[in-house]
């Protein structure tokens, strides 16, 4: 009866929540990455007409900051560290008893 299809459209309504927060979520990362991309792609090709450096130009400072930033880079060393560890052979044994097969080797015939 009536239970069943408050349970059903309460279900069908929580699907459809799910679908369009997740069709929201991907439209704000298409977005996203559009914006980075068109602000990568305005500050890449971004200059003036003189070819210089202008102080009151926003795109002109954050040019000029990614260029003079100092590149980190870090020092690796590697070191090689041999340990040596004296084993003994150790004396594989059998087993107190053999192992028992509790099961066919074939399987049953069909009819």
């Amino acid at each position: 009866g009536g239970g069943g299809d408050i349970l059903k459209r309460a279900l069908t309504v929580d699907i459809v929540n799910v679908k369009i927060i997740f069709n929201m979520r991907l439209l704000v990362s298409l977005l996203s990455v559009l914006l980075l991309l068109f602000a990568d792609f305005a500050s890449a090709e971004h200059h003036h007409e003189d070819h210089e450096l202008h102080i009151d130009c926003s795109l002109c400072i954050i040019q000029n900051l990614q260029t003079d930033a100092p590149s980190y880079q870090p020092s690796v060393k590697l070191r090689l560290i041999t340990f040596f560890v004296k084993t003994e052979p150790c004396l594989q044994t059998l087993p107190l008893r053999p192992l028992l097969k509790t099961t066919y080797g074939r399987a049953p015939p069909t009819s």
